[in-house]
């Protein structure tokens, strides 16, 4: 009977047990935690990067376009006074 509660006791988890894996999971998370914060600022420079592209081609083109009626405008403006 003595025999049978101690081998039974051997399968039994102790303190010493729990803080060990605690650990070891602690020091997984914080590798997580840190590879996640990686990839937000990735995430973050990549969108940002992107929504200055579109940006740019937006206010590109409308720039061009006003330069481009500018400078119709100005050449029928010069194109009217050679004429008289």
């Amino acid at each position: 009977m003595i025999k049978g509660i101690a081998e039974a006791q051997n399968g039994l988890v102790t303190k010493q047990d729990l803080k060990e894996t605690e650990l070891r999971l602690e020091t997984r998370f914080e590798h997580i935690d840190g590879e996640l914060k990686l990839n937000r600022w990735i995430l973050g420079v990549l969108l940002a990067g992107f929504i200055s592209l579109v940006l740019k081609a937006f206010f590109y083109s409308n720039a061009l376009k006003q330069i481009r009626l500018q400078s119709i405008g100005h050449s029928t403006l010069v194109g009217a006074m050679a004429v008289c």
